[in-house]
């Protein structure tokens, strides 16, 4: 097979058994492609840490904390005065993501938003996870074995193509960001609601191979590419291209 670069960087050669090409080489539009000869390939990355706060804590930079309270009380001000009337899965998965972000500095600054924040995460997610939102929500659609919105599934345009399962790692991506942070300052909030966060993450991070699974397996991953696809099952947003975008 052909390796791109990023399995040239992640190819462990004594444990795949494989051999490396390097004078057997293709130009593509993803850089060489470079010749590999092995029964099989093992791919090994390098353990990335996870954290809430930024890496870098801004509680060093002790100059600028006035100014970023500051600007974070005006932010959470608008935030929780601006009713939630969009009804689009995409726009109100991404206005939840912004408070959960908001929530996460408040607590790295020592601010004390974060209650009124978590509260307004739980307020606008309650109602999708349980299915009362009235505008719009999730449902399960059994011949792809996924979710799609319900303006989705009378609409293949609507929600940018959701009910055709383009998007799905965006819309949900943020959702889970904002159930997570609800959920760390909730922990009995989580509970309650950690079947539907499940079923959710399920949709497009599936890894069960059993024929019974209710979500289709790495929906969107491509195991050759490394990186997923936006578009879902029509050529609905781009007739050429799968659809890579990145965010």
């Amino acid at each position: 097979m052909l390796a791109h670069s990023l399995h040239q960087q992640l190819l462990s050669v004594q444990d795949s058994h494989a051999a490396v090409l390097d004078y057997f080489k293709y130009t593509s539009i993803d850089g060489d492609l470079i010749g590999v000869v092995g029964n099989s390939w093992v791919l090994k990355t390098q353990p990335i840490p996870i954290s809430w706060h930024s890496i870098t804590s801004v509680k060093d930079l002790v100059q600028a904390l006035p100014e970023i309270n500051a600007a974070l009380s005006s932010d959470v001000q608008l935030l929780i005065s601006t009713p939630l009337s969009i009804t689009g899965s995409y726009e109100y998965g991404k206005l939840l993501a912004k408070a959960a972000r908001l929530a996460l500095i408040a607590e790295e600054v020592g601010s004390n938003d974060i209650a009124v924040i978590t509260k307004f995460l739980k307020d606008g997610i309650e109602p999708w996870l349980s299915g009362t939102f009235s505008g719009n929500g999730f449902l399960y659609e059994g011949k792809w074995g996924g979710l799609v919105t319900k303006n989705g599934a009378a609409d293949k345009g609507a929600d940018y193509g959701f009910g055709v399962y383009n998007d799905h790692y965006y819309h949900i991506g943020y959702f889970l960001y904002a159930i997570s942070v609800a959920a760390k300052f909730d922990v009995d909030w989580g509970m309650k609601f950690k079947a539907q966060a499940y079923a959710l993450a399920g949709d497009f991070m599936n890894l069960n191979r059993q024929a019974d699974s209710s979500y289709t397996r790495l929906r969107n991953f491509d195991l050759y590419n490394l990186h997923s696809w936006a578009g879902g099952v029509t050529e609905l947003i781009c007739r050429w291209t799968k659809s890579r975008e990145l965010k």
